[in-house]
C-alpha cells in the first residue's frame, strides 16, 4: 500500500526522504517521505511541515521540481562537518548511514573535503558576527 505521498513524490520525479528545491529559491530544501511533505530552511536545524501551496507553483508550471544533487559518502568513507567549537573549525566523521549521519546530511552540513567544510565554517561565523552586530 502505497501512501498518497509516495504517490505524489513518483508524480513529480523525486525519491522519497531525498531533498530537493523548488525553482530558484536554494534557502527552502524539500522532501517528501511516506508520512507528509517537509520543508526546512537555511536558518533552521529542523524540518517543519510544508504548505501544499508552494507545490501549487510546480502544477501550475509556474516552477520546476530541483533535484539536489549533494554528494552522500558511501558506507566506512570519511567525511568532514562544519564544527564550530572546534579550532580547526571541522570534524571528521566515517559514514555509517546511522541516525546521526542522516540528520548532518539532511541539514547539509556533510562535505567531501576539508576545505568546504571550513569554507561553511567560516560563512557561519561571518553570519553569527554580522547578527552579533545588528544586536
Amino acid at each position: 500500500d502505497k501512501s498518497y505521498y509516495c504517490k505524489l513524490a513518483e508524480m513529480l520525479g523525486v525519491e522519497l526522504n531525498k531533498n530537493f528545491y523548488i525553482g530558484d529559491d536554494r534557502e527552502h530544501r524539500y522532501k517528501i517521505t511516506k508520512y507528509g511533505f517537509y520543508v526546512i530552511n537555511d536558518d533552521s536545524m529542523f524540518y517543519e511541515d510544508a504548505s501544499l501551496n508552494d507545490l501549487l507553483l510546480v502544477f501550475k508550471g509556474e516552477e520546476k521540481i530541483v533535484k539536489n544533487e549533494m554528494w552522500i559518502p558511501e558506507n566506512d568513507e570519511k567525511y568532514f562537518v562544519s564544527d564550530l567549537l572546534n579550532s580547526d573549525l571541522i570534524h571528521e566523521y566515517t559514514w555509517r548511514g546511522d541516525e546521526f549521519d542522516c540528520n548532518m546530511y539532511d541539514r547539509g552540513l556533510i562535505f567531501k573535503t576539508k576545505e568546504e567544510a571550513i569554507k561553511m565554517s567560516k560563512k557561519m561565523l561571518a553570519m553569527l558576527k554580522e547578527r552579533r552586530n545588528l544586536a
